[in-house]
């Protein structure tokens, strides 16, 4: 079994917290492929974190390894952060995600770990993108229960669903979710649209929910290339 940190924004934090996120896709260790030539790859098996590839009609594989691990290695997920000292001098972690904090152990080792993290970059206090946050700052630790690769395009409505996506709601909190400004619950109200130039126009499926959660992250034009990613699955330990 190995450990590795992966990397998650603030919503997809909270859908991990609340257990409505159980995969998610990512391309790196796939890039090999090219935008135009991707169609002519396909993946003939997985095993042991291994994706085998054959190009066309040819017997020759060419093999790329999942950088997150196989069945049965962990993640912990790296997120926004900032080292936090309470009013009563008790000194913790506060998440950007939720706004949890959590108090650190006493040790003198937690002591001085913290004090680096609540001095970053020269700033007391400051903000710790998640791509900095160290090892023992993290909360969420996942084991990865599936590995596999397809195509983006290939995402199922039940893997969007997996993936954390939300359901809109765009109506007023006191008289409950609704997802066209009518009072109350519709059950069929779509989901979150997470490109904030939409003009909160919501997602009518939960695979075009996906599609606008995978810009935000990765840029408007990155959906049209359509390209090769693992699918990652896990539980939440």
């Amino acid at each position: 079994m190995k450990e590795g940190p992966i990397l998650m924004n603030g919503a997809m934090v909270r859908a991990t917290l609340a257990g409505d996120k159980t995969n998610t896709r990512r391309t790196q260790g796939l890039e090999f492929f090219s935008d135009n030539d991707a169609g002519n790859w396909r993946c003939v098996r997985v095993s042991g974190g291994n994706a085998y590839f054959v190009y066309g009609n040819s017997p020759k594989e060419h093999v790329e390894k999942c950088p997150y691990g196989q069945p049965g290695d962990r993640l912990w997920v790296r997120e926004t952060c900032r080292a936090e000292e309470l009013d009563d001098g008790s000194d913790g972690v506060r998440y950007a995600a939720d706004d949890a904090f959590i108090h650190i152990r006493a040790g003198a080792a937690e002591a001085e770990a913290w004090h680096k993290l609540f001095n970053y970059r020269g700033q007391q206090g400051a903000v710790v993108p998640s791509i900095h946050m160290p090892r023992w700052a993290s909360r969420i630790l996942l084991e990865i229960t599936s590995v596999r690769v397809e195509r983006l395009w290939n995402i199922s409505e039940q893997d969007a669903l997996a993936e954390g996506i939300e359901k809109n709601w765009t109506g007023d909190p006191s008289k409950g979710q609704n997802g066209f400004g009518t009072v109350g619950w519709v059950p069929d109200c779509g989901w979150i649209n997470y490109m904030e130039d939409m003009d909160g126009e919501p997602a009518y499926t939960p695979q075009d929910s996906f599609r606008s959660l995978w810009q935000s992250i990765n840029g408007r034009d990155s959906w049209a290339a359509n390209p090769w990613v693992w699918v990652v699955e896990f539980r939440r330990i």
